[in-house]
């Protein structure tokens, strides 16, 4: 299922996943239309994909948008951040691991692999949530421990780790 946004709205998300969606159109992780603005903060969105572009993000804006993701994960994804107009969508990047190449504007952003524990295996062998065998979690070498910036954000992440 994903996420779509009409008219005027504020969306916030915090400490979430996003993952394997799957859109009929656009926008497999998100879809926002019209005048949105939409917040993203340690949140990890990855292997979501639409028919029609925008894998994992898609922005139909006839007015403005605005797009503020931080501290986040957006991976495995042909198309990660789409617009069919970029001069309406205005894309505030800090402390993100984006697969994209150039590498997105902003302070503290990455392309470099996020080396997840097992994406294909997001519950584990265990098969309970949050726990240390899940998939999304992060191996030991991975360049996105301790990469994102904690001022603004909360002090755990969806774990519970700090």
């Amino acid at each position: 299922m994903d996420i779509s946004l009409c008219c005027t709205l504020t969306a916030s998300f915090t400490n979430c996943s996003i993952t394997r969606n799957q859109a009929s159109d656009l926008g497999g992780a998100l879809y926002a239309n019209i005048q949105t603005e939409t917040n993203f903060n340690n949140c990890t969105i990855v292997n979501n994909s639409a028919a029609n572009g925008g894998d994992g993000f898609y922005f139909n804006t006839i007015l403005n948008h605005i797009l503020n993701l931080s501290n986040s994960i957006l991976w495995n994804h042909t198309h990660t951040i789409e617009t069919n107009d970029a001069t309406n969508t205005t894309l505030n990047i800090d402390h993100c691991v984006i697969d994209h190449t150039p590498v997105y504007a902003g302070l503290g952003n990455s392309n470099m692999n996020p080396l997840f524990l097992n994406a294909t295996n997001l519950i584990g062998n265990d098969g309970v949530w949050r726990t240390t065998d899940d998939g999304l979690n992060l191996t030991s070498c991975s360049a996105a421990i301790d990469a994102g910036y904690t001022l603004l954000s909360p002090s755990e992440d969806i774990t519970g780790f700090m």
